[in-house]
């Protein structure tokens, strides 16, 4: 508006300096040939000047055409599913297919992603100008172009997200998975999967939706958590002190602090507690913030993905994300975790609660990670190798083969 405007007080100026030399032609004063010059040329750029109906109508024909629920979901399955599984692997800048290539869009930066090993399918969000983002789908060994989902508008403390047919969606966090996207509020989710009607899910009191999923929800159906903590005040030096001494006590295994929980969508009151606190995440990464009540602070500067990398690319190994993982394998439904302070490696089913300890070492393992092949099998990798320890490194099998070690307070119904 503030752009039309603009351009029809410029118009009006033009015509106002044109009519003015032209009266001045008009009555019969001795006229140069350098006045009559400029007259010509300011005749020539008032012409070229858009007026408030011109600007009117281009900014008509740029509105997004929409299309049909049933029709993107009909485009969508145009995509042929590979016959064999893909292995993902994340990067700062995107990710890996197979070990070998890495995914880019011409369009914009990726800077996040949901996808499915089994048949190669993956959703992903690109910046394409600041505040401006869309997102994508493609599937491995596709000769075809991405294919646009939904535009998205990032704003101070939201993202506004409207799909290609028409859904709209507002709240404070955008979570990529293997089949649309989940936007996060406070303490609520809006679920899209394309061609379905959207889910709401509602976390349990005294949690909300941590801003980062290293897992497929999609496909597993948990979804991670984080426990409300009171906002301390600054005025009640005890608060911090009490917290601090829960964090030390975490770390040296004489208690746990579970400030995690990986719940099911589909009954948000079965859960598995998981022994990471809030300490193990950088704290830095909301800004600008105000306190609305005792359990929540609203941030204008929301975080990006490069929070959980390092300047050089490497790993934010403090950071959540990367304690908690979890999958679909070929037969179960697990997460893999370091927890108690990097001490312990545990696997877990997600349908049974049984749990089998991978590793245990008092001095931590600093370097951690859980990556699916392309066969559906999850590695386990600790200290910058395979566990020295483990001779079969499928996630699954361990599960199967070693004795339940499951904590009744670990699962919170």
């Amino acid at each position: 508006m503030k752009k039309i405007l603009l351009v029809g007080k410029l118009a009006l100026l033009s015509s106002l300096i044109v009519f003015g030399l032209s009266g001045c032609l008009s009555s019969g004063q001795n006229t140069s040939p350098e006045k009559t010059a400029m007259l010509k040329m300011l005749m020539g750029r008032m012409s070229s000047v858009p007026t408030n109906r011109n600007v009117e109508k281009k900014a008509t024909a740029q509105k997004r055409e929409l299309i049909s629920e049933s029709e993107l979901e009909n485009r969508l399955k145009n995509y042929p599913k590979g016959s064999s599984g893909v292995k993902f692997e994340k990067r700062k800048d995107g990710f890996t297919i197979n070990g070998e290539s890495v995914y880019l869009d011409p369009e914009g930066e990726i800077v996040n992603y949901g996808y499915d090993w089994k048949d190669g399918s993956f959703f992903y969000l690109i910046k394409i100008s600041e505040g401006n983002y869309k997102i994508k789908f493609n599937r491995v060994g596709s000769n075809k172009a991405s294919l646009d989902i939904a535009y998205v508008e990032k704003g101070r403390s939201n993202y506004l997200v409207e799909t290609v047919s028409g859904k709209k969606f507002n709240g404070q966090g955008l979570i990529l998975t293997s089949k649309g996207f989940i936007v996060t509020r406070e303490g609520s989710a809006f679920i899209y999967n394309v061609g379905k009607n959207s889910k709401n899910f509602a976390t349990p009191k005294g949690w909300h939706i941590a801003y980062f999923q290293n897992g497929n929800v999609a496909s597993t159906q948990f979804l991670l958590l984080e426990k409300d903590i009171e906002v301390e005040n600054s005025s009640n030096p005890l608060a911090g002190l009490w917290s601090a001494t829960k964090e030390l006590g975490n770390t040296l295994g004489i208690s746990k602090k579970e400030d995690y929980k990986l719940v099911n969508l589909n009954n948000p009151k079965e859960g598995y507690l998981i022994n990471v606190t809030l300490g193990d995440k950088q704290i830095h990464l909301y800004s600008q913030c105000k306190r609305q009540n005792r359990f929540v602070q609203k941030c204008s500067q929301m975080d990006s993905r490069n929070s959980l990398y390092e300047a050089g690319g490497s790993k934010n190994a403090t950071h959540y994300f990367w304690a908690i993982t979890w999958f679909k394998g070929k037969d179960s439904v697990f997460s893999v975790t370091q927890e108690s302070g990097y001490k312990n490696i545990y696997v877990r089913n997600l349908k049974t609660g049984k749990t089998v300890e991978v590793a245990s070492r008092i001095t931590g393992f600093p370097e951690f990670s859980a990556i699916q092949d392309k066969n559906g099998l999850v590695k386990v990798y600790v200290s910058g190798g395979l566990l020295p320890n483990v001779q079969n490194t499928d996630a699954e099998k361990l599960l199967q083969n070693n004795p339940d070690i499951s904590d009744s307070s670990k699962k919170d119904k």
